[in-house]
């Protein structure tokens, strides 16, 4: 039996042969529109065709579909990577980070902290003085918690492609053993990373990694055991994880629904615990791994 939630087209892979009829519309006039302003086409390639659509015009709203659906169309998941990079470490990062204390106290406290739960019961038997380091640290909010709750872990590391929000947390939080880089996150991984390390992300970070990127953070990881990974990440609401292993564009922003405990066991790793949440309407993955 499927047990996939139901879809929301909202939240749903995003499949040319699938998608509606009223998105295939989209598609189509978007980039019909493409052609009519091309200057315009081409600055919204270079910034933001697919986020917080309410904040655009409808013109830009519908050249951003069709630039999204030719990707989509092309399979061009690299394209819409880089694009992923550059929206968070652009001045459109700043407007998001700017509401994280409210949503880290209604989202993360309330729905997310039974995977710390688990991670504490995984790093204290085996009295680990970890490095703790968050992707997409952001204002720096899950760092300091950890910093709290793990008062034996010998550094807590925030890496964030936004330098202006980075530069805020390390003003707002700043404890010696608080790190805030302003870094992309594979390549610090690759210099600096060490065993021993807890690899964490929260509210969907990995979402806006392409497939070949998504494969490259589990291997360098992987490579560097022991290692941990806690993972609050989305998938799309008709992404089957028993059955579909590939990653897939899905939502509104042509993120990427990946299959995490695939990819995991597929690089080594054993997952020791597991959960699905429905948080505003999104499907949820809280995964944690550990590679020995």
């Amino acid at each position: 039996m499927d047990s996939t939630p139901a879809s929301d087209d909202r939240f749903s892979l995003r499949q040319w042969s699938q998608d509606s009829a009223k998105q295939k519309a989209k598609g189509w006039l978007g980039r019909v529109l493409m052609r009519l302003f091309p200057a315009r086409a081409a600055l919204l390639q270079k910034s933001d065709f697919t986020h917080h659509g309410r904040r655009a015009s409808l013109l830009n709203r519908l050249i951003g579909a069709g630039i999204a659906y030719q990707a989509l169309r092309h399979r061009d998941f690299g394209r819409l990577g880089e694009y992923h990079r550059k929206f968070w470490g652009g001045e459109h990062a700043k407007a998001y980070h700017a509401d994280a204390p409210e949503r880290f106290e209604a989202v993360f406290l309330r729905y997310y902290t039974p995977l710390i739960d688990a991670l504490e019961g995984v790093l204290e038997p085996a009295g680990i003085g970890a490095t703790f380091c968050e992707i997409g640290s952001g204002a720096g909010l899950l760092v300091d918690y950890l910093a709290r709750r793990f008062t034996s872990a010998e550094r807590l590391i925030g890496i964030d492609l936004d330098p202006v929000t980075t530069a805020e947390a390390r003003a707002a939080f700043p404890d010696s053993k608080l790190e805030f880089i302003a870094a992309d996150a594979l390549d610090y991984i690759g210099a600096h990373g060490r065993p021993n390390w807890v690899y964490l992300t929260q509210n969907g970070v990995l979402e806006y990694f392409d497939p070949d990127a998504i494969e490259r953070f589990f291997r360098l990881v992987a490579a560097q055991k022991p290692a941990v990974v806690a993972l609050i990440e989305p998938v799309g609401m008709n992404h089957d994880l028993d059955a579909q292993q590939d990653s897939c564009p899905y939502g509104q922003e042509f993120g990427f629904s990946h299959n995490y405990p695939y990819l995991l066991e597929k690089n080594g790793f054993r997952i020791v615990y597991r959960h699905e949440e429905l948080v505003f309407g999104v499907r949820f993955l809280l995964i944690l791994a550990k590679a020995a």
